[in-house]
């Protein structure tokens, strides 16, 4: 459903998982932003990543026609070269850009069996455990370039209410333009289908 995304809704799915990551005490990130259908959805990320503060690499990941299967379709390089010539120039700001092409992003099930995964191992690790158990409520206070964006358990300066009704305002509008499409709806009970890659043909 990502081709119904409108800038509108990247500026708030990128704005809620910064924030979230921020209130956890994670103040650098990758954003390999891979649903940029126009230079508008591009533009409304990093607006979204500059007002929460942190500190992130933007990976410029073309959009969803770049990856639905199988695409021929060049990474949008005037894009790209659009931001790093313009608001991303500069390697020392809060937001920088790289880039984030796609890959082999389309493995069957046999070959996934097959990665190697070690999960929690191992299980006697105090620090693995602490890391993935712990949530945003055990970090007090969190600096950004020197600025004081957590105290107390609080993020500040930011308007919990807009960005949940952001949230929710774009999941509504994205559930209404789908038109049921893959089972989708409200409710709480709707488990999108599995993504199946198709063969190139």
């Amino acid at each position: 459903m990502s081709q119904l995304y409108r800038p509108e809704e990247t500026y708030a799915g990128n704005l809620i998982g910064t924030l979230e990551a921020l209130d956890s005490g994670i103040t650098t990130l990758l954003d390999w932003s891979h649903n940029l259908n126009t230079p508008e959805h591009s533009d409304a990320a990093l607006d979204a990543l500059e007002e929460s503060g942190s500190r992130v690499v933007f990976g410029h990941g073309a959009g969803f026609a770049h990856w639905a299967p199988v695409s021929a379709l060049d990474h949008p390089a005037d894009d790209a070269r659009r931001l790093r010539e313009g608001r991303l120039s500069s390697d020392d700001g809060l937001v920088t850009l790289c880039l984030a092409p796609r890959g082999n992003q389309f493995a069957t099930l046999e070959v996934t069996a097959r990665a190697d995964s070690f999960g929690m191992t191992p299980l006697n690790n105090p620090i693995g455990a602490f890391v993935y158990n712990a949530h945003p409520g055990l970090v007090d206070t969190i600096l950004v370039d020197g600025k004081v964006v957590k105290r107390d358990g609080k993020l500040l300066g930011v308007d919990h209410a807009r960005v949940r009704r952001l949230a929710i305002e774009s999941r509504d509008d994205i559930l209404r333009r789908a038109e049921g499409r893959n089972g989708a709806r409200l409710g709480g009970d709707w488990i999108p289908k599995a993504y199946q890659a198709v063969e190139a043909g």
